[in-house]
């Protein structure tokens, strides 16, 4: 795991200069917009530098898409969320560990517990940590995944990710508990089956 010294370099301002706490979606403008989209131009530039090479050297990570981005903010455009709770994870950082249990804890990020799934169970599992440098930096995002929810989570996030179809996803999450589906062949013949309704 990166420490937090680590995390705190990896950090990237806002050019709102206002908190990402106090941004409600309802709120945002062209202009504003206009504004995270060249700051994701400049954290992709930031994170090109050698010393951001350095600490990302090993570690699997990602900074989301414009598109991405763009369909995010569509998204939650006439929602009351605040725009920190919405671009949570321009930077993703993931982990895979053989148990759970291997996490350690740190004062330093927020950890959101999904092994048992969502709110609104799609069968994603895994632990998400973030970290906030403060209001004005955008959160980063660390995914840790059990090496068994791995093969189910990349596999759901090629074909189910932004369809929303989490009844699909968890009908296959639970053959896939059960052992029923092996490896990515199954999951798609599941799902095929699961959109035909058979």
């Amino acid at each position: 795991m990166l420490s937090r010294t680590a995390f705190e370099e990896l950090s990237f301002p806002s050019s709102l200069a206002r908190s990402l706490r106090k941004i409600r979606m309802t709120g945002l403008d062209a202009c504003m917009v206009d504004k995270i989209l060249n700051d994701l131009n400049m954290y992709n530039e930031m994170l090109a530098e050698e010393r951001m090479l350095e600490i990302l050297s090993g570690i699997s990570y990602r900074i989301k898409s414009i598109d991405s981005v763009k369909w995010k903010l569509e998204r939650y455009k006439d929602t009351e969320r605040d725009l920190r709770s919405v671009l949570n994870d321009l930077l993703g950082i993931r982990f895979i560990v053989e148990d759970y249990a291997a996490i350690g804890k740190y004062d330093f990020l927020r950890m959101v517990d999904l092994t048992a799934g969502k709110e609104s169970d799609d069968g994603y599992r895994g632990i998400h940590l973030y970290f906030q440098k403060d209001n004005y930096h955008y959160q980063i995002e660390v995914q840790i995944w059990s090496a068994h929810d791995a093969l189910f989570n990349i596999w759901a996030h090629k074909r189910l990710y932004k369809l929303g179809t989490g009844q699909i996803g968890r009908t296959i999450r639970q053959a896939y508990e059960k052992g029923l589906l092996k490896d990515e062949k199954d999951l798609d013949e599941a799902f095929y089956r699961q959109r035909e309704g058979r």
